[in-house]
């Protein structure tokens, strides 16, 4: 035990010594070098970034500035058109070109179906 205890205050003793043997004015300048060097990427870095959310955010406005614009721009919308009647009864609603059925064969051809779907009992 008490070897050990000997031992152990010889190489606590021993570490400072050894460790100011390897004191390089050099090495120190280097590191501090290479510091610099990381601050001045990691700074570069930074300001990239700034400079990319800036650009994102700018063109974010841009895009709601036309939105904006392009809901303002909306076509009005479409005037309804004057319902008239025509002689037989029906309307005549400017449907251009498509087929008016009167209501009298409309409700008829309503009843064939509807009997036509029912279950048969």
């Amino acid at each position: 035990m008490r070897r050990l205890l000997i031992a152990a205050l010889v190489l606590a003793a021993a570490t400072p010594a050894a460790a100011q043997g390897l004191y390089d004015p050099g090495l120190l300048a280097r590191e501090a070098e290479l510091r610099a060097q990381q601050d001045m990427l990691r700074n570069r870095t930074i300001d990239l970034e700034n400079q990319i959310t800036s650009m994102e955010m700018r063109l974010q406005a841009e895009r709601t500035v036309r939105d904006l614009e392009a809901q303002r721009r909306r076509p009005a919308a479409p005037v309804p058109q004057e319902r008239r009647t025509t002689a037989s009864g029906g309307s005549d609603a400017g449907l251009g070109g498509f087929v008016s059925i009167p209501d009298d064969r409309l409700d008829a051809s309503n009843d064939r179906v509807r009997a036509a779907s029912r279950p048969a009992r």
